[in-house]
């Protein structure tokens, strides 16, 4: 037999006879708390559930005196540093942690398992009571993390959206801005296959000729116009005749995907200032002045459905493109306080969020199971409206396209889209980026210059 914790405490049970435990140490439970207490204090939140998790076999004892006893494992003593008692509401704070529900979740199911299998009953009053509120914590964060998750598994893989006709009737009109290509093109073709008269909006009028010209092939009962102008110039006058051109049109639909990036990832103390401004220009005032246009009227009519192209550099602080990551923050506060604004009009409010998207903006070519084409993007929207998909706790938001939404979700319910982690990667992707572009800037003047 050896000594234990201290000289008042029963030596170590060295047993092997079949059926009793090993190794095990016999403590009385008033003498925990000050096993506890004696600990190092140097330990981190999850400790104490390290401590908790490692219990083999507990019991109360009544014998005389009626004191209690409590069996834990002989090695507790070099292996585990648990929390002192003043470090449990620390503990608990930090369960409810965005930036380490993962851990938390895995660490209280575990402490519930082992903790539904004995029975533990601490002399104490302060233990007690932790125990117990450290149990629901754990219960109530499980629970919500999974119901979390299962909500968007259904939101994004089985639940439908709702149907385009609440907002309007086929017949009539869908606004479309930045139609000419990528997005706004594909938004213009699936409207108008859909049974709405289409009303294209963008810099270029003969890319905006060609893409009512192909709505009037594909689908010819649609009518179509089309509204040249450079948002970056935010002149009145285009405004002023777009209001004309409107204001006897039955405007259901509003697709907010003009926009612009920067043209490479760039250091903010490196952005030309006519960048940034085009940026905040396009982004930002382009769509508050179009939305303030169309809206009024839509209040009106008692419906209405206004469609906000946002990006996860919204979502999430990217660094190289923090002009850009800024102005579509912004998109998502703003629409947020307008859908709350217009939801009593009848008007309904989206913030699409979406990854990347093959498109000349984003300058990728090639899909993948994360990088869709404009197709697919646009036929997730507009199969999910109303349907938050990975993002279902963010009021008048979706990420509907199915990898998106898996993505959103991962990003603010697990991993914590503020946290240095993500911020780290979202950096050094966006690093390695601009490294590549400059390399090809470099050859491409080379060639040039031969």
């Amino acid at each position: 037999m050896r000594k234990g914790y201290g000289a008042n405490q029963p030596a170590y049970l060295d047993r092997t006879v079949k059926g009793e435990p090993l190794t095990r140490t016999l403590i009385k439970t008033k003498e925990l708390n000050h096993v506890i207490k004696g600990l190092s204090n140097d330990c981190n939140s999850f400790d104490f559930l390290q401590f908790a998790t490692s219990f083999d076999f507990v019991e109360r004892h009544g014998t005389q005196s009626n004191i209690k006893y409590t069996y834990i494992p002989a090695n507790l003593q070099r292996t585990i540093s648990p929390c002192s008692p003043p470090k449990y509401p620390f503990l608990i704070i930090s369960l409810s942690s965005g930036s380490s529900a993962g851990q938390a979740m895995a660490c209280s199911a575990s402490l519930m398992g082992r903790l539904a299998q004995f029975r533990f009953e601490p002399a104490s009053g302060w233990q007690s009571a932790a125990t117990s509120f450290l149990l629901v914590t754990g219960a109530l964060v499980t629970t919500c993390k999974l119901l979390s998750f299962l909500r968007a598994l259904f939101s994004i893989f089985i639940l439908p959206g709702q149907k385009l006709t609440k907002f309007g009737p086929k017949g009539s009109w869908a606004v479309v801005t930045g139609a000419s290509e990528g997005i706004g093109r594909e938004f213009s073709l699936q409207l108008a296959r859909a049974g709405y008269n289409i009303l294209l909006i963008s810099r270029s009028s003969s890319k905006l000729t060609a893409v009512a010209n192909e709505i009037k092939t594909k689908t010819p009962t649609a009518q179509t116009k089309i509204h040249a102008m450079d948002f970056s110039a935010n002149n009145d006058l285009d405004y002023e005749k777009l209001k004309a051109l409107i204001q006897d049109l039955d405007v259901s639909i509003l697709v907010n995907n003009v926009g612009r990036s920067h043209s490479i990832p760039t250091p903010f103390v490196l952005t030309p200032l006519d960048e940034m401004e085009d940026i905040i220009t396009i982004n930002c005032l382009g769509t508050l002045r179009i939305t303030q246009l169309v809206a009024p009227a839509m209040m009106q009519r008692k419906r209405g459905l206004i469609l906000i192209m946002a990006s996860f550099a919204g979502m999430l602080p990217t660094p190289l493109l923090a002009t850009y990551s800024g102005s579509k923050a912004f998109l998502q506060y703003w629409s947020t306080a307008l859908g709350s604004e217009l939801e009593p009009y009848g008007v309904q409010v989206q913030l699409v969020q979406s990854h990347l998207v093959t498109s000349a903006m984003s300058k990728i070519r090639r899909t993948s199971v994360t990088i869709p084409n404009p197709r697919d993007m646009v036929r997730a929207t507009l199969s999910k409206i109303g349907r938050g998909s990975g993002l279902s706790a963010y009021a008048y938001t979706s990420a509907p396209y199915w990898s998106h939404g898996l993505m959103a979700f991962a990003l603010t319910q697990v991993l914590g889209k503020m946290g240095k982690f993500v911020l780290g990667y979202n950096k050094a992707m966006h690093e390695s980026i601009r490294k590549r572009a400059l390399r090809k800037a470099e050859r491409e003047k080379g060639r040039k210059s031969t």
